[in-house]
């Protein structure tokens, strides 16, 4: 058998064994919320295929059934804190701490520094990208990036 018709075959293989799992991934995660005595009372029965009946069984959908708590996906360049900075804010250096009026504490993580004139301003914490954040402050052009402390 010469190589190319070998290694298409082997290639053949590996995507059929990757299909099931990928099926049963978009399968699980495509299921509506089913209220969890239910799925109790089948999960009991150890005859497979009056198990499967029990599940083809079950209603699409549940009003009673609690609906699983996400977290709000972030976009990049949206804002994830809005709030102001302290009326003495005139600027940061590396690892400096600054602390918002909401409460929260953010720190320079990227060694920059920029000095500005004194006064409370807003601010804003940016997701950018992989995860950074960086602190937005009105009126300052750089946007120093930073890890919340606090």
């Amino acid at each position: 058998m010469n190589q190319p018709v070998l290694k298409l075959r082997n290639l053949h293989r590996r995507r059929e064994a990757l299909v099931g799992p990928a099926l049963l991934l978009i399968c699980v995660t495509a299921v509506p919320a089913i209220a969890q005595d239910s799925l109790e009372s089948c999960r009991r029965i150890s005859d497979i295929m009056a198990r499967v009946a029990c599940y083809d069984a079950l209603p699409t959908t549940s009003a009673s059934a609690p609906q699983p708590v996400t977290r709000p996906e972030v976009a990049r360049g949206e804002a994830v804190v809005e709030s102001a900075v302290a009326r003495d804010f005139s600027g940061w250096g590396p690892n400096e701490r600054i602390a918002l009026e909401n409460g929260q504490v953010w720190q320079i993580v990227d060694g920059s520094t920029y000095a500005t004139s004194p006064g409370k301003r807003k601010a804003a914490i940016r997701r950018g990208v992989l995860g950074a954040d960086f602190l937005d402050v009105d009126g300052v052009a750089l946007s120093p990036r930073v890890r919340r402390v606090k």
